[in-house]
């Protein structure tokens, strides 16, 4: 999996089972990387991203792991989240 963003408000996340324009990108104080909307398509899903939790959020990036990645989770869907590491 791959995050490509240029300090800009839109991301891609590109994995081998699809892709992810993320839109409303903004870093906040602790270092993470989220964003508010997107969509894009995920082993036979396709279509807009939508929060789950309630938190604003339909995209969160950790910072840096000691592992050297970065963990994300991607709320695709109701009941459905993309979970995984980029570095």
């Amino acid at each position: 999996m791959k995050l490509t963003w240029n300090g800009g408000t839109t991301a891609t996340l590109w994995t081998s089972k699809g892709d992810m324009t993320l839109t409303g990108v903004q870093k906040q104080a602790d270092g993470t990387l989220t964003a508010t909307g997107g969509s894009g398509s995920y082993n036979g899903w396709y279509g807009n991203l939508c929060d789950n939790d309630g938190d604003g959020k339909v995209f969160k990036l950790s910072t840096q792991g000691a592992d050297g990645q970065f963990t994300f989770e991607a709320d695709l869907k109701k009941g459905m989240d993309l979970t995984g590491k980029v570095s």
